[in-house]
């Protein structure tokens, strides 16, 4: 707004000083004076009538008018304000004659005008206009100058190839006009005219930058005798043409020192076309958007007053008005209503589409400076996510009394047509950020996005990721405080991507907690019943929280398949077995766990302090193996000790685990030894010969000869298997940022 309102203002100078060489020509004409001394008379006058310096390479003239090249206003100081190529007029003799100053054409090439604003907020041609007597002329009284402002007329003005720069030193902002066309019909200081022009504007400031961005328009402005401060422009159709978009406006400008701007605008053919070379976005068409303006800008106080703002589209609209106050640091105090069709800006942005948006949302905003205030409510709404599927049914009502106070405190919908409810805040305290959360379901299934990745292979003996890692990106944007997570979350069946459990029970309470991870405290705990891990890797690798959860797991596993625990025991197990069933069992019984992990139940609690993770009460039980796990994992050079208590088929946590293995190195690398509290033979021989009553003897051995999966257990594997090969090819990781930002 500032640099158009100097542009303006600029040119109605230069116009005035051009009109000054007109009434030179009109008295050297009249004096029939020779070129030479036509050229100082114009000198002269411009001098008398301005505080600048004034160059002139070469004037003509003759009855019918006046041409002069190289013209040039510069300051006393230094510095050049303006210059022009050419200039050329043409008058016509009988009003010359009869003393009317009325100009048949005036033609102005090659206009060249820099416009600087210092430091300390003067600009380079601050008096430049000024009288002899160092005043400011106010173009009232009786001088020469004021007569001819009053009776001028300019039937035809047209000024080519101009070029118009502004730098604004004090604000960091700078600005240009090139390729300038203005077009001026019946001009007059002091009726109504008509001005059409056509230009690129460049702009960088405030974070915003545009390049050759051209512009068109036409309005009827009253410069009513150059007293700026009344001047106004009744724009009764302004036409602004950019690619295939049309801008229409109607309304009103007053004051254009200090700028008061009505206007209702109808914009077609709206798409990301009109934004070419100005920024990169993506494709969207929005067709017809109707804007009503009426807002006022203080050029003293650089102060902006947004009284209405209303933008309708879309089948949705936005209302917003304020004050916004430009310089070195913005500031501003705006209310900000929305009323927003989901469905309708998905069809028109699309980048969009494969979310299928719908509902709608209405939200209510008030930002001052930083922060903001306010509410939104959801209804009805529906949106796909890759990493989750459909959601439908969608309310939720969030409050936020600031940026520090954030509570959604009712969310409810349905996920793959199955209910969830939830509830998140988050409250900024002097040290730290409060985030509790709570999710609820009676079932929940997760689906992922198909996408072709390649599938597990156990003999590739992959790594086991292990500590989150967040990116380098994310941690430099990181703007919150350290934050305390701590909520719960309940699932009565969840089916997901490489994993089916039952009766899922999740709780956190994480301190400290920031890109940075290593100085995070606090604990994680897990319960859940009956399941099937279908894929151990995939899933360890999913998502951080679900690194940390199963990561002991995929030690475990990794070191059972290193040390061939599973084949050793197999063996031993046969002995068990009547020798028409030994051959089956063997081939039946798996060698090494190949990521497919039928359990009756796994619990783990897991506590953090200084990067170390502490492993708590671990225990898992299934068909396959049973074991107890307690030890450390240290993220911070990802090095392992732990003590895992093993035992073939479901045992029990307080059962006896024959089996113990000793597992230290690295996440990556696993090392470890076994022992056993007897030999395997020792217990199949007791089992068999001494027939011992033992309850916990009879467990173990039902458990070895569980080993073998005969029965729905080697079903149900089977079918694991073939399921996590297809969660596979849709395996997506997804790192923590994500899932606790904007998901």
């Amino acid at each position: 707004m500032r640099f158009v309102r100097l542009i303006l203002r600029f040119l109605l100078y230069l116009a005035g000083a051009a009109a000054l060489i007109l009434l030179a020509a009109d008295l050297s004409l009249r004096w029939l004076l020779p070129t030479d001394s036509v050229q100082e008379k114009i000198s002269s006058l411009i001098a008398s009538k301005t505080n600048g310096e004034v160059q002139i390479k070469r004037v003509t003239a003759g009855l019918t008018g006046i041409n002069a090249e190289g013209l040039s206003l510069s300051l006393p100081e230094g510095g050049d304000i303006a210059s022009i190529e050419s200039l050329s007029l043409k008058v016509m003799p009988l009003k010359l004659i009869r003393g009317e100053i009325d100009f048949n054409r005036i033609f102005i090439d090659g206009v060249k005008v820099n416009i600087i604003r210092d430091k300390n907020g003067k600009f380079n041609f601050g008096g430049l206009f000024a009288d002899a007597a160092g005043n400011t002329s106010d173009g009232e009284g009786n001088s020469e100058s004021s007569s001819f402002i009053k009776d001028l007329r300019v039937k035809r003005f047209q000024i080519r190839n101009a070029e118009v720069s502004y730098l604004d030193e004090s604000a960091g902002i700078s600005a240009s006009l090139n390729n300038l066309f203005l077009d001026v019909y019946d001009f007059s200081f002091a009726a109504p005219f008509r001005v059409s022009v056509n230009a690129e504007v460049s702009y960088n400031g405030g974070g915003v930058k545009a390049e050759a961005l051209p512009f068109g328009f036409t309005l009827y402005p009253d410069l009513n005798l150059l007293k700026l401060e009344e001047a106004s422009s009744d724009i009764r159709l302004l036409v602004v043409e950019h690619g295939p978009a049309t801008l229409q406006a109607s309304g009103a400008v007053k004051n254009f020192i200090n700028p008061q701007v009505r206007l209702k605008m109808k914009g077609t053919g709206v798409s990301d076309k009109i934004l070419s070379g100005f920024a990169d976005t993506p494709e969207f068409t929005i067709g017809d958007i109707d804007i009503n303006l009426d807002a006022s800008y203080n050029t003293e106080a650089g102060k902006l007053l947004v009284n209405i703002f209303n933008v309708k589209a879309l089948n949705s609209s936005v209302d917003a008005g304020g004050i916004v106050r430009f310089g070195k640091e913005l500031s501003y105090d705006v209310d900000v209503k929305a009323a927003l069709s989901f469905a309708e800006i998905a069809k028109t942005f699309s980048i969009l589409s494969e979310y299928r948006l719908s509902g709608t949302v209405d939200a209510a905003f008030k930002a001052v400076n930083n922060d903001v205030s306010g509410s939104l409510s959801v209804k009805q709404a529906g949106f796909y996510y890759s990493h989750a599927g459909a959601f439908s049914g969608v309310n939720l009502t969030l409050a936020v009394k600031s940026l520090k106070e954030i509570s959604l405190s009712s969310l409810t919908g349905r996920l793959n047509g199955y209910p969830f409810r939830a509830a998140l805040s988050y409250t900024e305290k002097a040290s730290s950020g409060d985030v509790n959360f709570n999710l609820q379901a009676d079932k929940m299934l997760i689906k992922l996005k198909k996408q072709p990745k390649p599938a597990y292979d156990p003999d590739k003996d992959p790594v086991i990721a292990g500590a989150p890692e967040i990116s380098p990106e994310v941690k430099k944007v990181w703007f919150l405080p350290p934050l305390h997570i701590k909520g719960a979350v309940k699932i009565g069946s969840l089916e997901a991507p490489f994993i089916n459990a039952e009766a899922v029970d999740f709780k956190a309470d994480i301190r400290n907690f920031k890109p940075d991870i290593a100085n995070i405290d606090g604990g994680l705990s897990l319960v859940t019943s009956a399941g099937v891990i279908k894929d151990l890797y995939h899933l360890t690798n999913a998502n951080a929280v679900t690194k940390v959860l199963f990561v002991s797991l995929g030690v475990v596993s990794k070191l059972i398949n290193s040390l061939d625990v599973l084949s050793l025991l197999n063996s031993l197990s046969a002995a068990v077995l009547p020798s028409d069933k030994q051959k089956e069992a063997l081939e039946a019984s798996p060698d090494k766990i190949e990521g497919v992990l039928e359990y009756d139940s796994f619990k783990i609690n897991l506590t953090f302090a200084n990067g170390l993770t502490d492993i708590k009460n671990g225990n898992f039980i299934s068909s396959l193996l049973s074991f107890n796990l307690a030890g450390q994992i240290n993220f911070n050079n990802r090095k392992i000790n732990m003590t895992v208590d093993a035992a073939p088929g479901k045992h029990e946590s307080g059962g006896i685990m024959p089996l113990r293995l000793n597992v230290s190195g690295t996440v990556d690398e696993p090392q470890g030894n076994m022992s056993m509290l007897s030999s395997a033979a020792n217990l199949v021989s007791q089992t068999i010969f001494n027939n011992a009553g033992s309850r916990l003897v009879k467990k173990s051995v039902g458990g070895i000869l569980g080993i073998f999966g005969i029965g729905s257990q080697s079903k149900k594997a089977k079918k694991a298997k073939a399921d996590a090969q297809a969660e596979a090819d849709a395996f997506v990781p997804i790192e923590l940022p994500e899932k606790l930002g904007e998901e």
